[in-house]
Protein backbone atom coordinates (compact mmCIF):
# COMPACT_ATOMS: atom_id res chain seq x y z
CA UNK A 1 0.00 0.00 0.00
CA UNK A 2 1.52 3.31 -1.02
CA UNK A 3 1.80 5.97 1.66
CA UNK A 4 1.48 9.73 1.31
CA UNK A 5 4.79 11.48 1.76
CA UNK A 6 5.40 12.56 5.35
CA UNK A 7 1.89 11.55 6.36
CA UNK A 8 2.10 7.88 7.34
CA UNK A 9 -1.16 6.99 5.59
CA UNK A 10 -2.21 5.88 2.10
CA UNK A 11 -2.41 8.60 -0.54
CA UNK A 12 -6.16 8.21 -1.09
CA UNK A 13 -6.87 11.96 -1.13
CA UNK A 14 -4.57 12.52 -4.12
CA UNK A 15 -5.91 9.46 -5.96
CA UNK A 16 -9.57 10.34 -5.46
CA UNK A 17 -8.98 14.00 -6.32
CA UNK A 18 -7.35 13.07 -9.64
CA UNK A 19 -10.09 10.50 -10.35
CA UNK A 20 -12.69 13.24 -9.76
CA UNK A 21 -10.95 15.63 -12.16
CA UNK A 22 -10.80 12.94 -14.85
CA UNK A 23 -14.44 11.96 -14.29
CA UNK A 24 -15.45 15.63 -14.63
CA UNK A 25 -13.62 15.62 -17.98
CA UNK A 26 -15.67 12.69 -19.29
CA UNK A 27 -13.38 9.76 -18.45
CA UNK A 28 -14.74 6.54 -16.92
CA UNK A 29 -12.82 5.44 -13.83
CA UNK A 30 -12.16 1.81 -12.83
CA UNK A 31 -10.60 1.06 -9.43
CA UNK A 32 -8.82 -2.26 -8.76
CA UNK A 33 -9.84 -4.61 -5.95
CA UNK A 34 -6.28 -4.52 -4.57
CA UNK A 35 -3.94 -1.56 -4.12
CA UNK A 36 -1.21 -3.04 -6.30
CA UNK A 37 0.26 -1.68 -9.51
CA UNK A 38 -1.80 1.08 -11.06
CA UNK A 39 -4.06 3.24 -8.90
CA UNK A 40 -6.89 3.05 -11.43
CA UNK A 41 -7.70 2.66 -15.13
CA UNK A 42 -9.46 5.30 -17.22
CA UNK A 43 -11.42 4.90 -20.45
CA UNK A 44 -13.08 7.25 -22.89
CA UNK A 45 -14.68 6.89 -26.33
CA UNK A 46 -13.24 9.42 -28.77
CA UNK A 47 -15.01 9.28 -32.12
CA UNK A 48 -15.06 5.52 -32.87
CA UNK A 49 -12.02 4.62 -30.74
CA UNK A 50 -11.97 3.46 -27.11
CA UNK A 51 -8.99 4.90 -25.24
CA UNK A 52 -7.75 2.98 -22.18
CA UNK A 53 -5.02 4.31 -19.89
CA UNK A 54 -3.60 2.98 -16.63
CA UNK A 55 -3.00 5.79 -14.09
CA UNK A 56 -0.58 6.19 -11.20
CA UNK A 57 -0.90 9.15 -8.82
CA UNK A 58 2.00 10.60 -6.83
CA UNK A 59 0.97 13.45 -4.53
CA UNK A 60 3.55 16.15 -3.79
CA UNK A 61 3.41 17.42 -0.21
CA UNK A 62 5.76 20.29 0.69
CA UNK A 63 7.76 20.14 3.88
CA UNK A 64 9.55 22.88 5.80
CA UNK A 65 12.89 22.37 4.03
CA UNK A 66 11.43 22.47 0.50
CA UNK A 67 11.90 25.53 -1.71
CA UNK A 68 10.02 26.82 -4.75
CA UNK A 69 11.28 25.47 -8.07
CA UNK A 70 10.81 26.59 -11.67
CA UNK A 71 9.71 23.09 -12.67
CA UNK A 72 8.44 20.00 -10.89
CA UNK A 73 8.20 16.33 -11.75
CA UNK A 74 8.66 12.87 -10.33
CA UNK A 75 11.85 10.86 -9.87
CA UNK A 76 11.52 7.47 -8.25
CA UNK A 77 10.24 3.95 -8.58
CA UNK A 78 6.74 3.20 -9.83
CA UNK A 79 4.94 0.02 -8.84
CA UNK A 80 3.98 -0.68 -12.47
CA UNK A 81 4.81 0.68 -15.93
CA UNK A 82 2.89 0.68 -19.20
CA UNK A 83 3.75 2.38 -22.53
CA UNK A 84 0.48 4.36 -22.47
CA UNK A 85 0.15 5.03 -18.74
CA UNK A 86 -0.53 8.42 -17.20
CA UNK A 87 1.35 9.74 -14.17
CA UNK A 88 -0.72 12.36 -12.34
CA UNK A 89 1.00 14.59 -9.77
CA UNK A 90 -1.26 16.76 -7.59
CA UNK A 91 0.65 19.54 -5.80
CA UNK A 92 -0.50 20.40 -2.30
CA UNK A 93 0.41 23.59 -0.42
CA UNK A 94 1.64 24.06 3.11
CA UNK A 95 0.35 27.64 3.12
CA UNK A 96 -3.22 26.89 2.04
CA UNK A 97 -5.87 26.09 4.65
CA UNK A 98 -7.77 24.02 2.08
CA UNK A 99 -6.86 20.37 1.65
CA UNK A 100 -7.21 20.26 -2.13
CA UNK A 101 -4.17 20.50 -4.44
CA UNK A 102 -3.16 23.84 -5.94
CA UNK A 103 -2.68 22.21 -9.35
CA UNK A 104 -2.31 18.79 -10.93
CA UNK A 105 0.22 17.81 -13.60
CA UNK A 106 -0.31 14.91 -15.99
CA UNK A 107 2.53 13.14 -17.80
CA UNK A 108 2.43 10.53 -20.50
CA UNK A 109 5.24 8.00 -20.21
CA UNK A 110 6.63 9.02 -23.59
CA UNK A 111 8.35 11.91 -21.78
CA UNK A 112 10.13 9.75 -19.21
CA UNK A 113 13.76 8.68 -18.90
CA UNK A 114 15.52 6.03 -16.84
CA UNK A 115 17.68 7.13 -13.90
CA UNK A 116 19.54 5.31 -11.15
CA UNK A 117 16.63 6.15 -8.78
CA UNK A 118 14.04 4.63 -11.13
CA UNK A 119 12.09 6.76 -13.56
CA UNK A 120 12.24 10.49 -14.19
CA UNK A 121 9.14 12.25 -15.51
CA UNK A 122 9.53 16.00 -15.95
CA UNK A 123 6.47 18.23 -16.01
CA UNK A 124 5.86 21.66 -17.45
CA UNK A 125 7.60 24.69 -16.06
CA UNK A 126 5.55 27.19 -14.07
Amino acid sequence: MKMAANQGRPDYLAELYVAGLLADSGWNIYFPHRDEGFDFIISKCVEADMILRPVQVKGKYPTTGKTNKTSYGYVGKLSALHPEMVLAIPYFSRDCACKTPLCTAYNATGTDSATQQGISMPTRKF
